[in-house]
């Protein structure tokens, strides 16, 4: 490799992973520090986990957005999507079994009532915009920007732990606001 390509290389590293974790930083302030209503950081996080890999494209003529949407592996890419999605839901069933009874969860409805704004009225709605719109978002962002297009530059080793270690802490700050700590 070159001299000009490994320079090249690690700006685009550091770009990359300064955009995502900018983008982490900021829905955890909107989080644990503005706490608008439910819709508003929705839309908020729309605009940032979609903006920031945009304008990277604009640094980055390689990237072809819509290359952060294919599924890879075909009919048995995603017959392994299904098993592992299903293992997991089996896995958090099973924790919920186990560790269920040591958590006090009534005050969950109450916390996400008065923390983002859910309730039985808006509960059906959120809950599909969680399944389908944020889910589709987080992929996009977190597996498709932040691992996808950084294992053009580094291990896919490291930009597993990366992309994964981002996504946790996103998930942690989102929760700290949401339930306790000892559930947290």
């Amino acid at each position: 490799m070159t001299e000009k390509k490994t320079v090249s290389s690690r700006v685009h590293v550091i770009v990359m992973m300064g955009i995502v974790l900018l983008g982490v930083i900021a829905v955890t302030v909107i989080d644990l520090f503005i706490q608008p209503p439910y819709a508003v950081k929705s839309a908020l996080k729309v605009l940032l986990f979609s903006a920031m890999p945009v304008a990277y494209s604009l640094f980055d003529k390689q990237l072809e957005l819509k290359s952060l949407f294919r599924l890879g592996g075909g009919k048995k890419g995603i017959i392994e999507a299904v098993l592992w999605g299903s293992g997991v839901f089996a896995f958090i069933i099973l924790a919920y079994i186990l560790i269920g009874r040591f958590f006090d969860f009534t005050q969950i409805t109450g916390n996400l009532e008065q923390s983002m704004g859910i309730d039985r009225d808006n509960f059906v709605l959120v809950a599909l915009y969680i399944s389908f719109c944020n889910s589709l978002l987080e992929e996009f962002f977190f597996r498709g920007f932040a691992c996808l297009k950084l294992q053009q530059y580094v291990s896919r080793r490291t930009a597993y732990m990366f992309s994964s270690l981002s996504f946790a802490a996103y998930h942690v700050a989102m929760m700290w606001v949401a339930f306790e700590p000892p559930l947290v």
